[in-house]
C-alpha cells in the first residue's frame, strides 16, 4: 500500500463512523427501561435488535430524545441544536460521553450514546479537597477540548457529569449536552443553579458560560454547598446577577488558597476577566495535582512492553485492519480499555484529550524507539493529520496489548461496515465508510488483499483472517494506586486575598 494512499485513508477514516439517519430508532433498538427525564426528553437505556454476536447483544446504550416541541425559539433554535449534533462528532476525549448515532423526525431528535453506569456528582459528596481536585482536572480537560472544537455544553452541572462506574477511582464523564436550546427557567431553581448571568438572559452567549458553571461545580465540589442558594428560582436568579457568594466560614476551613483562588476567577460577572478553559486548565490548582497524580500511578512494566510491541505492529497493519481497529476502539466500554487509558493519560502531558508529537516523544523515551521510528509510528496513528493523535486513535494503535482481539470484536467491526448485514463487504460499503479520499482502484486495491477467493468482495472469514494471521500480544495488568497526598504548597498563594469585588467591571 502507498503512503500516498495510507494518507488518504487517515484523512477520512474517523469522519464516517458517526451515522445519521432519519428511519426509526427503535426499528433497530430495543427499549431496556426509562432510565431519567431531563428538561428536553427521556434519556433510556437501549440494545441493538437483531443482534449476530453475543457481545453485541450485550452492549447497553443511552438514548436521549429531545422533544422539538420544548425547544425554545423553535426555528432558530432547533437548526442550533443540529448545528451543535454535528459538533459533537468532532469530540474524542476520555471524559467526554462518547456519540454513535443520531436519528431526527419532525417531532424528536434521538441520540444514541455510550452508557455510563455510575451515578452523578450528588451520589459521592461529600468530598475532600483531593477528591474535588482529581474531578475537577477531569473536568477542566473535557471542557477545554469541547471548547477548542466549537462545542458549549450550555447546561454543565452535578446533574449531568457521571461516574463512569460506580466502583472505586472512577473517572467522570460529561454527558447530556444540548441545555443551551432549553426554555430559559421553566425547570425552576434545580436546573439553574450554575447557569451564568449572561445565560439567563435573552441573546447569545459564548464559551465562557460554561467556564461559569465550572466555577460552581468547583464550589460545590470544595464546600458542598451551592454558592447562590436559594429556594425561589428568582431569589437565585438575582444572586446569580449579583455574584452573590461566600468563600469564608466553616465549609471552607482547610481548603486552600489554590482552590479559592481558581473559584473567584470563575465566578466573575465580567466576562472579560473570567478565567477561560484554558486558563482554567492551566491553573496551578489544577497542575500541581495532575502532576502530583502521575508520580504516583506509575505503570506496570508488563504493560508498557505490550503497548509498545502493539504500537510496532500497528504501523505495518493493512489498512483494512487499522479500520477494524479503530471501529473496535471507538465501541470499547471503560472496562475494556481502562489500563491503555492510563497509558494515554501518562502521555497526555499538558492534560488537554490529545497527544502531540513531543508529549508522543517524551512519553515513549524509555522503549528504545528510535527517533524516526517513532514519527513513522506517530503518523501511522494520526488518521486525520491533525499533528495531535486523539484518543480513540491512541485506543486503536494499542487495543493489542490487551491480548487476543475477542472474535465478538472483530465481528462487531465487520458487522458496523456491512450496515445492511449481508454477510459481505463490497466496494461500495468501503467506500461510504473510507469516504471520497480513496479513489476507486484503491479500494480495489484494499479488497483484492483480503479477498482470498476472488469474488471481489470480503466476507466475514477473510475479515476476521485479517486479524487472525497476526501474532496477537499477550494481556497486561495494571493495579489501582492510591491518591497523593501533599498536592502543592499553599504558600504559592500567600498573597491572595478573598477581598475581591466578582462585580468587577460591570
Amino acid at each position: 500500500m502507498t503512503t500516498a494512499m495510507m494518507e488518504q485513508f487517515n484523512a477520512s477514516l474517523t469522519e464516517n463512523f458517526f451515522q445519521e439517519s432519519t428511519t426509526d430508532v427503535f426499528e433497530k433498538y430495543d427499549l431496556v427501561e426509562e432510565a431519567r427525564i431531563d428538561e428536553l426528553g427521556p434519556i433510556r437505556k437501549v440494545t441493538p435488535k437483531d443482534s449476530s454476536t453475543s457481545v453485541t447483544s450485550l452492549r447497553v446504550y443511552s438514548l436521549k430524545t429531545i422533544h422539538l416541541n420544548r425547544v425554545s425559539r423553535i426555528d432558530l433554535q432547533q437548526e442550533e441544536l443540529r448545528q451543535e449534533i454535528k459538533a459533537l462528532k468532532a469530540l474524542d476525549h476520555p471524559n467526554i460521553i462518547k456519540l454513535y448515532e443520531v436519528y431526527y423526525n419532525e417531532e424528536d431528535i434521538h441520540m444514541l450514546l455510550e452508557e455510563t453506569k455510575g451515578d452523578d456528582l450528588y451520589s459521592r459528596s461529600p468530598y475532600t479537597e483531593r477528591q474535588a481536585a482529581n474531578i475537577s482536572s477531569q473536568l477542566a480537560s473535557a471542557v477545554a477540548h469541547m471548547h477548542e472544537n466549537g462545542v458549549i455544553h450550555h447546561a454543565l452541572r452535578f446533574e449531568t457529569i457521571f461516574f463512569e462506574h460506580n466502583g472505586a477511582n472512577a473517572a467522570i464523564k460529561v454527558a447530556d449536552f444540548g441545555g443551551g436550546a432549553s426554555q430559559g427557567t421553566v425547570s425552576g431553581a434545580r436546573s439553574i443553579y450554575a447557569k451564568a448571568p449572561e445565560a439567563l438572559e435573552e441573546g447569545s452567549v459564548n464559551a465562557l458560560v460554561d467556564c461559569w458553571s465550572m466555577g460552581v461545580i468547583f464550589y460545590m465540589l470544595l464546600s458542598g454547598q451551592i454558592p447562590f442558594y436559594a429556594q425561589r428560582s428568582k431569589n437565585m436568579i438575582a444572586k446569580i446577577k449579583r455574584a452573590k457568594y461566600s468563600l469564608s466560614g466553616q465549609a471552607w476551613d482547610g481548603i486552600s488558597n489554590g482552590a479559592k483562588h481558581l473559584v473567584a476567577n470563575l465566578l466573575l460577572v465580567d466576562t472579560t476577566k473570567r478565567y477561560t478553559s484554558k486558563q482554567i486548565l492551566d491553573h496551578i490548582w489544577i497542575r500541581k495535582w495532575t502532576a502530583a497524580c502521575a508520580e504516583t500511578a506509575p505503570l506496570d512494566d508488563q504493560l508498557l512492553t505490550a503497548v509498545d510491541d502493539s504500537l510496532r505492529q500497528y504501523r505495518q497493519s493493512s489498512i483494512l485492519k487499522k479500520l477494524g481497529l479503530n471501529i473496535i476502539a471507538h465501541k470499547s466500554t471503560t472496562q475494556e480499555i481502562i489500563a491503555l487509558r492510563k497509558v494515554f493519560d501518562s502521555i497526555d502531558k499538558s492534560h488537554n484529550g490529545t497527544v502531540d508529537f513531543a508529549e508522543f516523544k517524551q512519553g515513549l523515551g524509555r522503549s528504545g524507539f528510535t527517533e524516526q521510528e517513532l514519527a513513522q509510528i506517530f503518523e501511522s496513528i494520526d488518521v486525520d493529520h491533525s499533528g495531535q493523535i486523539q484518543y480513540t486513535e491512541f485506543l486503536a494503535a494499542t487495543l493489542e496489548a490487551r491480548g487476543y482481539l475477542e472474535e465478538d470484536r472483530i465481528a462487531e467491526a465487520f458487522a458496523a461496515i456491512d450496515r445492511d448485514g449481508s454477510g459481505f463487504i463490497d466496494k461500495s460499503k468501503l467506500t461510504s465508510i473510507l469516504g471520497q479520499s480513496c479513489t476507486s482502484e484503491q479500494i480495489d486495491e484494499i479488497i483484492k488483499i483480503a479477498d482470498k477467493n476472488n469474488d471481489g468482495k470480503i466476507s466475514y472469514d477473510e475479515f476476521f483472517d485479517v486479524f487472525r494471521d497476526q501474532t496477537m500480544i499477550l494481556a497486561a495488568q495494571i493495579g489501582e494506586v492510591d491518591e497523593p497526598t501533599d498536592l502543592y504548597d499553599d504558600d504559592d498563594f500567600a498573597d491572595f486575598s478573598l477581598d475581591f469585588d466578582p462585580n468587577s467591571g460591570m
